[in-house]
């Protein structure tokens, strides 16, 4: 028997928790995860509304739209405290929220001269990392 003939297609995700995984392991796309550039092309094309960062508490960020404030989940606590600290340390930095794709993106000036969005997907509560085989 080939072992291989129990192994999930190459599309199919494996979902774990736990110690073991790591950022680098995920291969989501949806919310709270990894950001697409269709993503980040879609959101671009739409309204956003002004957010500005208010804090950065390990897997949550707390924002302020015209709508309230929002407490949302990212599963990378690094890329968090990234996001804050470029709206932080650029003071012409404008900071925008796509509530259609879940999608917070700062925009700040390189010393260059060109602007750079750092974009990162949110979902409202805690969702498990997967890879896939």
């Amino acid at each position: 028997m080939n072992p291989m003939d129990d192994a999930p297609d190459a599309h199919e995700y494996i979902f774990i928790e736990g110690p073991d995984v790591t950022v680098e392991d995920c291969s989501k796309y949806k919310s709270g995860h990894r950001v697409h550039f269709i993503q980040v092309r879609l959101a671009s094309e739409e309204r956003r509304v002004a957010a500005e960062v208010t804090a950065v508490d390990g897997h949550y960020i707390d924002f302020r739209t015209e709508a309230g404030t929002q407490r949302r989940w990212n599963h990378d606590p690094q890329r968090l405290l990234k996001v804050q600290e470029i709206a932080a340390r650029d003071p012409e930095a404008r900071t925008v929220w796509s509530e259609r794709y879940h999608l917070l993106t700062v925009y700040s000036k390189e010393p260059s001269g060109s602007v750079v969005g750092t974009p990162v997907t949110l979902a409202p509560s805690p969702t498990d990392c997967g890879y896939s085989l």
